[in-house]
């Protein structure tokens, strides 16, 4: 009976050694992704994917290895990507399955576990202490990340990672899932900052789209105005701007942009000018709108004029129309925005100043009698392509 007594007072410290011994705190594999600034990167909206055929080959073929083999598809939760990217903070919103965002990232996975003799050792002993004794879970998990700009795939890339997860009535069973999510996540994001996969140079080179940074040249000085930066858009539709800064007078400046004309063609230049005139002018008068609480500011603009400018160095008269537009509030000194536009190549040149268009015409016909832009590239002319026969096809089916 002492013996009894002995044995029943020993098992509670029998278990409490076994738990000290036995409890294994998920080990982080996080990199840091300190040296990315947050919400430095664009939105990007996450969706959950079925793995690649050649994924699911793997798995299979492991699974069917040994009956001590187990393969599961998704073995994190969606869920739990989503939430580390959130955390992480680097991109400007992260969206749970939104196809209209731009930047689109697929994810799919596979969990590869193999069971050991140790492994339903521990299962039964865990059992016969009703879930006190943990049991450390250990498999390998292999996701893939596919990166999407508009349905175009930019980056397909894989991590094969160790998934540790402790089992217990003291532990959260989703603690291994959140630690691995992060780990899949620092690594993701620490390659796409090296790679620079989120950057408007690797996307126009993975598009084929306009090189802005070498082909878009002009002047460091032109008439009194210095060159202050050049920025590339990420989205090659919106092209890339220059800003020049007035020498003498600050607060006078002149914004040069360059970008592709969203049309099949440009023969009727008059139509094609006076079109892209009234969307500058709207895009004004929103962005008054939306950046200002002033019911009383108005942009008005005076009626277009077209112009053709014979310089010595294009091969033909380029093509342009300007307005004169005043941002007005009651009371106050009214703030000019003049602008110019024109056709070169397969591009809008554009000019916008924050001053008289009058004043603004020696600076245009310096600029663009020494600038250079990219022809048009593969990207644009794809698309020119489609929408041609998108609506060849459109008049095909009307036709009688």
């Amino acid at each position: 009976m002492g013996a009894s007594r002995f044995a029943n007072a020993a098992l509670p410290l029998a278990i409490t050694v076994l738990l000290s011994a036995c409890v294994n705190t998920p080990t982080s594999n996080n990199v840091s992704t300190s040296h990315i600034d947050n919400k430095s990167l664009p939105p990007i909206s996450l969706f959950a994917a079925r793995p690649s055929d050649a994924l699911q080959h793997e798995c299979d073929q492991f699974a069917q290895s040994s009956v001590l083999n187990h393969c599961q598809y998704a073995p994190v939760d969606w869920a739990h990507y989503l939430n580390s990217f959130q955390r992480a903070n680097k991109f400007q919103q992260v969206y749970p399955r939104d196809s209209n965002i731009e930047y689109q990232l697929e994810i799919a996975a596979a969990g590869f576990y193999q069971e050991t003799v140790e492994d339903i050792g521990k299962a039964a002993l865990a059992g016969a202490t009703l879930m006190l004794l943990p049991i450390d879970m250990q498999s390998q998990i292999h996701v893939e990340m596919n990166l999407y700009w508009r349905n175009q795939k930019l980056v397909s890339q894989r991590y094969e990672l160790p998934h540790n997860n402790t089992v217990s009535l003291f532990h959260s069973p989703e603690q291994g899932n959140t630690q691995f999510a992060d780990s899949v996540v620092s690594r993701f994001l620490n390659d796409a900052q090296q790679h620079q996969w989120f950057g408007p140079q690797f996307l126009a080179a993975k598009l084929q789209s306009s090189n802005y940074q070498d082909d878009f040249t002009l002047g460091e000085q032109i008439d009194q105005f210095a060159a202050s930066y050049k920025y590339i858009y990420r989205n090659p539709l919106l092209g890339a701007t220059m800003r020049y800064n007035h020498q003498q007078f600050v607060a006078d400046y002149v914004d040069v942009f360059v970008y592709p004309i969203r049309e099949i063609s440009w023969h009727n230049s008059q139509q094609v000018l006076n079109k892209e005139i009234a969307n500058v002018q709207a895009e004004i008068e929103r962005y008054i709108s939306e950046h200002t609480e002033q019911p009383t500011l108005a942009f008005n603009a005076e009626q277009t004029q077209f112009i053709s400018l014979d310089l010595d160095t294009q091969p033909t008269p380029i093509q342009g129309a300007y307005f004169d537009g005043v941002i007005s509030e009651a009371g106050k000194e009214d703030i000019f925005s003049s602008t110019y536009l024109f056709i070169v190549k397969d591009k809008f040149v554009k000019f916008r100043a924050s001053f008289p268009a009058s004043f603004l015409r020696g600076f245009v016909e310096q600029a663009l009698a020494q600038i250079s832009i990219p022809n048009e590239s593969k990207f644009m002319a794809t698309l020119r392509q489609q929408e041609h026969d998108k609506r060849l096809s459109v008049d095909q089916k009307k036709a009688p």
